[in-house]
């Protein structure tokens, strides 16, 4: 080769490099494309889950119930003992919570504290029914003295509730419940007794002030839900979820000109449980019609209670894995930049990561680089990179800028970090995934 042709190719590089802004690394950068490989199946925050209990379907959250006189238990007296069991239950399995708290559970003992339901002049009225199996629904909306205590009680609940468990990594979700029968939001088929817009927003109003870090769902998108930081849940999905009647899900989220709010907010909620056993592998358990994928599409959940998976065997057990694996995002790296790194100098790094997911992720956490000698972890760095930025059906392209590098061998390595200890960590869909959540990018030297 000639002089010339390689004084030339040598500055062809700078001009590269420098372009790319890549000019303090003196070696070559290289694309790596990194092989896909399958959708893992039970990645954190996303996915079929059933009741709070151990079972063998792939999974990473469950769900649970409390009534709201398991922790209060005076106007301002909280014991935690009752949820923080629960937590604890939960994350020894290595999954995250999604739960609700009620004051009226059709069939359940009355969930209303105590203090609120003892005889004078501030007693809480309930009225007794015999739906759903019966209870007694507390009076949401008069001006009687019980009921503007039990409203004040709402709000130093939530306070309270907030306070000690926003940003709790042990939860995945909260439904904000509280409100109507299995707090559902509704009363029916005794729809004057549905608490009104002004105790909606009241309840709205004190969740959103209570938390800021761990996401809510709210039943339906009433009140001033549409113009509030959360997301909604459908308990009837698969049967009354498209927009064959005003009442469906995906008909209210259009009436309230939000059907987009999943690309901001969670969308979650529960298979109807009449049709869970049959829902797979057809698809379709409804007499309505609906079939999975057409409401999946349509909603974009990315979490829903099936307690029958618990049950599935064969071919119904299959298709509920892989139904509920494409739930959510699903992330895979499709390429890294970078390369050997001269001594003294530092390594740069970029990496375009696709979801191929219906969802975002809705949580901060951290990504990590790593670099490993062997199979062994020697040296880690907190990137700034924000998962929450990559779109659902998009990508999106994070560097990173790394030194104090020792001379030697190593594979560059990426992880998404489950704040909680012992959570699942989430999984790319590539080859040279580890179950400890690292990634294997390639290879490099420094010298």
């Amino acid at each position: 080769m000639s002089k010339t042709k390689v004084a030339m190719g040598a500055f062809a590089a700078c001009l590269i490099a420098g372009a790319a802004g890549w000019s303090h690394v003196a070696m070559a950068s290289n694309v790596h494309h990194i092989a896909p490989a399958p959708t893992p199946t039970s990645n954190p925050l996303k996915g079929l889950i059933a009741y709070s209990q151990a079972t063998d379907f792939p999974h990473s959250m469950e769900w649970f119930y409390l009534p709201v006189n398991a922790v209060q238990k005076g106007e301002h007296t909280y014991d935690w003992s009752a949820l923080e069991a629960k937590l604890n239950e939960v994350a020894a399995r290595g999954d995250q919570a999604c739960f609700r708290f009620y004051y009226d559970y059709p069939q359940e003992p009355s969930g209303i504290p105590d203090y609120l339901l003892a005889p004078g002049p501030a007693q809480l009225q309930t009225r007794p029914y015999t739906d759903y199996g019966g209870g007694r629904c507390p009076d949401y909306n008069s001006d009687s003295p019980g009921s503007v205590k039990f409203r004040e009680s709402m709000q130093g609940f939530i306070k309270a509730f907030g306070a000690k468990y926003d940003g709790d990594p042990r939860i995945a979700f909260i439904t904000v419940g509280l409100l109507g029968y299995w707090g559902e939001w509704h009363t029916y088929p005794h729809e004057d007794w549905t608490p009104g817009d002004n105790v909606m927003n009241l309840v709205l109003d004190s969740y959103v002030k209570a938390f800021h870090k761990t996401r809510l769902n709210v039943r339906y998108p009433v009140a001033n839900s549409p113009h509030l930081p959360v997301g909604f849940h459908d308990d009837a999905f698969g049967e009354d979820t498209l927009y064959e009647h005003e009442w469906n899900f995906a008909s209210r989220l259009k009436a309230a000109n939000i059907s987009d709010v999943w690309k901001r907010q969670p969308i979650g909620g529960e298979v109807m449980p009449p049709i869970q056993r049959n829902l797979f592998p057809s698809g379709i358990g409804s007499t309505t019609g609906e079939h999975w994928t057409d409401c999946v599409n349509t909603v974009h959940p990315t979490w829903l209670i099936c307690d029958a998976i618990k049950t599935y065997t064969g071919d119904a057990r299959t298709a509920a894995i892989t139904a509920s694996a494409h739930m959510g995002y699903d992330f895979q790296v499709k390429t890294a930049t970078f390369g050997d790194v001269d001594k003294g100098k530092t390594l740069k790094l970029a990496v375009d990561i696709d979801n191929n997911g219906i969802a975002p992720f809705y949580y901060h956490w951290d990504v990590l680089v790593g670099i490993k000698r062997g199979n062994a972890i020697v040296k880690t760095w907190t990137t700034n990179w924000d998962i929450t930025t990559i779109p659902a059906g998009g990508s999106q392209k994070f560097t990173f800028t790394g030194d104090g590098l020792k001379p030697g061998a190593y594979t560059l390595a990426v992880k998404i970090v489950n704040p909680m200890p012992g959570g699942k960590p989430v999984l790319f869909a590539n080859q040279g995934q580890h179950p400890d959540g690292w990634l294997d990018l390639g290879a490099f030297r420094a010298q």
